[in-house]
């Protein structure tokens, strides 16, 4: 089964961050050829597709070469990308469980407050 990935910047810093770990990419200066090439694409396109892109012309290639494959294989940067979001830190889970969370708080959380009618009650102090 396919699951969708959105490549937002949370999840491009978890994909730069294993490239560099993994692999030695320097990842700052990858980054910041990402911000370079991000400034001349067209402004209805989104950037978390335009990261897709850029990372199968840019990056697959030299995964490939890493890996000793064929540049014609695509799936290696995919496959990649598949791993570290979904295997690894399962970021479609953590979305899941942060748009159930509907905002609410413990009330051991510092800044819990109850708020009523007529004002609110300040959190307890430990």
């Amino acid at each position: 089964m396919h699951r969708e990935i959105e490549f937002d910047a949370h999840n491009r810093e978890l994909i730069f961050k294993e490239l560099e770990e993994r692999f030695g990419f320097p990842a700052r200066k990858w980054k910041a050829k990402f911000q370079y090439d991000l400034q001349f694409i067209p402004r209805n396109r989104l950037e978390s597709h335009f990261f897709k892109a850029w990372a199968a012309r840019h990056i697959a290639p030299i995964l490939n070469a890493i890996l000793l494959r064929h540049d014609d294989l695509p799936d290696t940067w995919s496959r990649f990308a598949n791993y570290v979001l979904l295997e690894k830190h399962d970021v479609l889970k953590q979305k899941r469980r942060d748009q159930l969370d509907f905002g609410f708080k413990s009330p051991d959380d510092p800044g819990y407050t109850i708020t009523l009618k007529r004002g609110k009650i300040p959190s307890r102090t430990a």
